[in-house]
């Protein structure tokens, strides 16, 4: 009896002990920090300060959450992106341009964001865009973009330019007149880079958007063809900033404060950093010159900061919690403010376009004239792009004419749409 009671007391105090340690470590773990990474390339062209009180405050009002910020510039953030979608090493939150989101989901790297939308009766009803493919939405817009010509006002009055010029001809002889190598200063800048090749999109395909045009899935139309025929006769007549082969977007902009652009395809989220850079640069935008005859709308190239979650994520409810605050109409019209941006929350409500005549013109530009950008969402997207550059690099070096080079795009391009 006694070796029972003896036995029985000690599995007691065994059990107790086990349940207490088992209850510390569940505290434990309850109480450790939950990190989540979000990669973006947005703080470095918001406001500065911006992004730090964003996560600070999401911080303050979520305890026991911590988010690390890794921000970079554009490319870098993209090569990352492909890499760790490959690696299986993404950041928890990731900032996505909607172009990179085909190919992060044939990789099986984010996350469809369904559940968490049905989960929480979040109504999605506030949202300007959501990426879908195959049936399941990916990616959030969290802010969209347009991308005007911004020109130098001092070079064009020096030059006796009165006016943005409106057709391809008078785009022409506006950039003669802003041409002068004596000076390193040229007439237009673009950025064809093959590494990352969104100067296709921003730089070309928008001047081909600009008409009223198409060029995806088919790019050999007259639309791109008479776009091809005006970078040509820019590029051969010294009228572009040398160096645009290989150049990036971050070029471009450093070109134009600096006075060897007068003018360059560019996304109002610029705006301040061309300022902060220079702040006695008297610049203005203007829309996009369209083809000789052309009287309709000028559509404006757009851009979008998205958001995705990692399917690598280990917290990804957390992950989600974040995305809906950063798409709540307070935190959303912040971060419009911080770039000169259009919310993705259409309930947000903006003060910059109230703020500033150039941010007031820019709102005006894209309710008259509307937006595209035939890039979001198809395959390959940066393939496609790469793929147009490299056809117009060998037109521009004189290996072959324009025909040729919208025939080989062409003929990459439907391998990549028949995959």
């Amino acid at each position: 009896m006694k070796k029972i009671l003896l036995t029985t007391f000690l599995f007691l105090i065994t059990f107790s002990f086990v349940f207490a340690n088992g209850a510390q470590e569940k505290s434990g773990a309850g109480d450790q920090e939950i990190v989540l990474e979000f990669m973006q390339w947005w703080e470095p062209e918001m406001a500065p300060g911006a992004m730090e009180k964003i996560c600070s405050d999401y911080e303050a009002s979520h305890p026991g959450i911590k988010i690390k910020r890794i921000s970079k510039p554009y490319a870098e953030v993209q090569s990352q992106v492909t890499i760790g979608a490959a690696a299986g090493t993404l950041s928890d939150v990731l900032g996505c341009d909607p172009t990179w989101i085909y190919n992060l989901v044939k990789q099986n790297a984010v996350l469809p964001l369904d559940e968490f939308i049905q989960g929480d009766n979040y109504d999605e009803s506030q949202l300007a865009s959501i990426s879908v493919l195959d049936g399941k939405k990916y990616l959030i817009n969290v802010e969209n973009f347009v991308y005007p010509m911004f020109y130098n006002v001092d070079m064009f009055k020096e030059a006796g330019i009165e006016s943005f010029p409106e057709t391809h001809s008078e785009f022409i002889e506006a950039c003669k007149k802003l041409t002068d190598p004596s000076k390193n200063q040229y007439g237009w800048d673009m950025s064809l880079s093959l590494q990352n090749p969104t100067g296709i999109q921003n730089d070309i395909m928008a001047l081909v958007w600009a008409s009223g045009d198409t060029g995806l899935p088919n790019p050999n139309n007259e639309g791109v063809k008479t776009v091809f025929n005006l970078v040509n006769t820019l590029y051969q007549q010294g009228l572009i900033v040398p160096g645009s082969m290989t150049a990036q977007e971050q070029d471009k902009v450093e070109h134009f404060v600096n006075g060897r652009t007068a003018t360059m395809i560019d996304s109002l989220a610029h705006i301040n950093m061309i300022r902060s850079r220079n702040s006695g640069l008297n610049f203005d935008i203007a829309l996009p010159p369209a083809k000789d005859g052309y009287t309709g709308k000028h559509i404006l190239d757009c851009a979008a900061w998205g958001v995705t979650i990692s399917k690598t994520s280990k917290h990804p409810k957390e992950a989600w919690e974040f995305v809906k605050y950063l798409m709540s109409p307070e935190v959303n019209s912040f971060i419009a403010d911080s770039v000169n941006a259009f919310p993705g929350n259409i309930n947000g409500d903006p003060s910059w376009v109230k703020e500033d005549a150039m941010n007031e013109k820019a709102f005006k530009l894209y309710q008259e004239n509307g937006v595209r950008n035939e890039f979001q969402g198809a395959p390959e997207a940066n393939n496609l792009m790469r793929l147009m550059s490299e056809q117009l690099q060998a037109l521009l070096n004189g290996k072959q004419s324009v025909d040729e080079a919208l025939a080989a795009t062409s003929a990459a391009w439907e391998k990549v749409y028949s995959k």
